[in-house]
Parts: C-alpha cells; structure tokens; sequence
C-alpha cells in the first residue's frame, strides 16, 4: 500500500485500509494522535507525489488571487494543509458513518438542517445538487438526517462506488442506494421519477465532467472559466423536481452546513442556453463565495481550469 493511494483514492481498497487503520487509531488513542498521523502521511504525500502538489498549488494560487480582488486576504495555504483538509474529511465521512460524529457537531447555517427535516416531514423530496467541495457524504450518515428516506446517490466514478459501497457495509442501514452515471439510461429517469413520488431524495455532484463527451457549458470561476455538466440541471428539470444546493464545509474550526433552495428549474427549449447558463453561474457563485470562507475545502484535484498539469 501507497500512501499515495491511500489519499488520492486510486485504488480504493488501499484508501479503506488506511482510513479503517487510522480509525483504529483514533478510538484507541483518540482524535489528536489520529490527526496527527494522517499530518505525517499527507506531508509525505505532498513530497512524493509532484502532480498532486501541483494541482493544490494552482487552485490556492487562483483562490489568493481570487480573494485578493475582494479585499480579503487568505492566510496558511498551503498544499500540505490542503491535502490534509482532504485526507481528514475522507477520515470523518468514516467516523460519521460509524456513528462517532452527530448533529451536535455540526452549525445548522440559516437553520439548513432543520428545513430539511422539514422538506423531509412533508414529503418534498428535492434533488440535491452539490459539489467537491467539502464533505456532501456527511449529510446522511450525521444523525440520519433524512429519517427512514432512501437517498439515491449518482456518482461519477467506480472508485466512488466502490467507496461508498465500503461506507454502506459499515452501517448497514445507511439507505443510500447508490447509481453510477454509465448506468444512467431514459428507463433510470422513470425510476427516479417513481422514487421521487415515493418521498425518496436523489443527489448529484454538478461539478465535474464525467469524460470529454460530457455535455458541458463553460461558466466564469474563480476569475477563470471552467466547465460545468449541464446533466444535473436537465435532469431536475426532467423530473419536475425542485432542487437545493447543499454543502458542508469546516469553516473556524466548526463543521458548518448550507443549504439554498432554489425551486425546480426550467430548461426551456427555446432559451435552453440561457436557462442552463443562469442556473449553473448561480451555483458556481455559491460555490465561490463557500471557498473564501473555507479556501482548504476543494477537492477537484484535476486540471479544473484546463491549463495544463505540468508537474514543474
């Protein structure tokens, strides 16, 4: 095993290996000496791995930039705290599915949580619509926030899958179900409708483009331009269902949840470009104003901006 592997999730057996081995640590030693492990093992990561610590480099560059234009200034960015940020997220997803983190833990911001168990109450199934930024997977296993709901889950990648799949065999009653993009057919659409009768609730990463045929606009990001899927926004659309944006971020220290809704969009085809466009910069916004409060919280360790991965 890499420690490498063990970070990035390259191979996903190597990454619940490590993060099952720093659990053991953390329920016998506590949570210091388990932070502090995963501090040596992301500094050897940074060292080791160019490409990883490149691509940190360029998002916090573009972050400080970013920042600096606001009048706002972003101290202690580094690319080790960066992958730090990451491997103890990837840490806490585990110990909340574990039961060792609740919704004590975490700031409900503009009451976000309780909204949601509101919506969930009532019935009103949404379509969630977050991001890599932070840890979107701590939504369901913090205090079972959705109460006895299926939330069906569209991931982009078999690592995920098989990650996730890994988190569900740690808490058998999580209710995620779990569908990968490349089984997304006219037929899954039907289901997903059926399920969103049912009061079930389905989530989606509108961040990320699953490969070079993915469907995509360009949107202005972090006084770049970046491309975004337009899927998930079709899709709601599709479903007639309306969306929230959700994220959870460490923000001062304290695990902080948001939470927008912004009803069920329309995609008309008349003005298809436009309504997509208006959508997707209305949450790239978001998410821009999320990374000046929490700037160690991305996780899209890949050429975002398209300017090349020189390792140099």
């Amino acid at each position: 095993m890499t420690k490498a592997d063990w970070i990035t999730g390259q191979k996903d057996s190597t990454s619940s290996l490590g993060i099952s081995t720093v659990i053991w640590i953390y329920r016998l030693l506590g949570r210091r000496c388990a932070y502090a492990l995963v501090w040596c093992i992301t500094l050897v990561v940074i060292i080791s791995n160019p490409g990883l610590r490149h691509r940190s480099e360029v998002y916090l560059k573009r972050i400080r930039r970013f920042a600096e234009k606001r009048g706002i200034e972003l101290k202690r960015l580094t690319p080790h705290r960066h992958i730090f940020r990451f491997a103890t997220g990837m840490l806490e997803k585990m110990l909340a599915w574990k039961g060792l983190l609740k919704a004590d833990d975490m700031v409900s911001v503009n009451n976000s949580l309780e909204r949601l168990r509101e919506l969930d109450a009532k019935k009103k199934s949404h379509v969630i619509i977050s991001s890599h930024i932070g840890d979107i997977e701590l939504l369901r296993a913090i205090n079972n926030f959705l109460d006895q709901t299926t939330l069906n889950i569209i991931l982009e990648t078999e690592n995920n899958r098989r990650f996730m799949e890994y988190l569900r065999g740690v808490n058998q009653n999580s209710g995620i179900n779990i569908i990968p993009v490349s089984d997304i057919t006219p037929a899954t659409v039907v289901k997903l409708q059926e399920s969103l009768a049912r009061g079930e609730w389905l989530a989606v990463l509108g961040d990320r483009l699953n490969s070079t045929e993915t469907r995509s606009m360009r949107i202005d990001f972090l006084d770049g331009s970046a491309d975004f899927p337009v899927g998930p926004w079709i899709m709601a659309s599709i479903l007639n269902a309306p969306v929230c944006i959700i994220h959870t971020i460490i923000s001062d220290g304290r695990r902080k949840l948001y939470m927008k809704e912004i009803g069920r969009p329309e995609i008309r085809r008349k003005s298809r470009d436009k309504d997509l466009r208006r959508y997707i910069s209305g949450y790239a916004e978001l998410m821009e104003e999320l990374l000046l409060e929490a700037p160690l919280d991305w996780f899209n360790f890949y050429d975002f901006w398209q300017e090349g991965d020189s390792t140099k």
